[in-house]
């Protein structure tokens, strides 16, 4: 399960398109299997990578509560922030109210109206304040997974999207269990289980979720999907005659952070909204060359600049 950062990132650029395609293919009406999965699948690969790639970095370096650790968070936080600001102008200059503007500022995406799709920033954030948090206090590697594994489940309990309880911690595990294949898959299939009694009540836990039957399909695929798609692009990476394809991931992948900050804003906001669903096809075409083009600035002027690695240089110039 030894996953290198080409193909975490080509995992990136899949889950980015699976997101977008299945919340704009469900808009227009085409509804099925695909539609109705393919947005939490992609949320779940996002989770999983993050977990993998958060798992490698403190690996390397024998992990410490520094100042570069902190700037992880801050850089995430501050992003949001900035990405949220753009869409409140959008929204005043469009004359539209989507629920308290102001308070989107503070909640982290946490059910926000502005854009319900940012649940998923309140729970990265948050995942990464807890794995932060465990790695510091915790030696035992079977306790970490499991504070990692209940985190998951509470904070996707509380937004209200249980199928992505376990993505996270199992990127943190599959690094973990990098050499130990046959460990690892047990692991997932017993998390796949839990999932199910959950979700079929058997187990019971002290939140109101909001359970329907393809949730539970919804939850095995999201435990399943990207560990077989990180091994299909690690054995399809050998394969000559696929650079171009390969090519086109590398660059969505660049982009997939700041595409998944804004492709949500364009289905929750009721303006772009009509426009996609009169115009079908040629309106979601149209929508995606503006998501790009918001995408390419955004990335270039405001995610790179405020990196991690550029705001921790910044904040030890200034104690130095």
């Amino acid at each position: 399960m030894n996953f290198n950062k080409q193909t975490t990132a080509y995992c990136k650029a899949i889950a980015i398109i699976l997101v977008i395609s299945g919340h704009y293919l469900h808009l227009i009406g085409m509804d099925n299997l695909y539609t109705m999965n393919s947005g939490a699948i992609g949320v779940g690969m996002f989770l999983f990578v993050s977990g993998y790639g958060l798992e490698a970095s403190i690996e390397k370096v024998n992990f410490q509560a520094d100042l570069s650790q902190l700037m992880r968070i801050v850089s995430l936080i501050i992003v949001y922030e900035f990405a949220t600001i753009l869409k409140i102008i959008i929204t005043i200059f469009m004359h539209m109210n989507q629920g308290g503007n102001l308070k989107e500022l503070f909640i982290l995406g946490f059910r926000s109206d502005l854009d319900p799709t940012m649940w998923y920033m309140f729970f990265i954030i948050f995942m990464y304040c807890a794995f932060y948090v465990v790695h510091y206090l915790i030696e035992n590697i079977f306790i970490k997974w499991i504070i990692m594994l209940i985190c998951g489940l509470i904070l996707a309990g509380v937004s209200h999207y249980i199928s992505a309880s376990f993505s996270f911690a199992l990127g943190v595990v599959a690094f973990d269990l990098r050499n130990n294949e046959k460990l690892f898959n047990v692991i997932a299939i017993i998390l796949a289980f839990i999932s199910s009694f959950i979700l079929f009540g058997f187990i019971k836990i002290p939140y109101d979720f909001v359970i329907s039957s393809p949730a539970i399909n919804m939850t095995i695929l999201v435990v399943f999907v990207p560990i077989c798609c990180m091994k299909l692009l690690n054995n399809l990476s050998e394969i000559n005659g696929l650079d171009f394809f390969y090519a086109s991931l590398k660059q969505i992948a660049k982009l997939s952070f700041a595409l998944y900050l804004f492709e949500g804003f364009g289905f929750s906001n009721p303006v772009f909204s009509n426009v996609i669903v009169n115009y079908r096809i040629w309106g979601i075409l149209s929508y995606l060359f503006i998501l790009l083009v918001v995408a390419y600035l955004f990335t270039n002027y405001i995610i790179k600049p405020l990196n991690y690695r550029n705001l921790t240089d910044a904040i030890s110039g200034l104690l130095r």
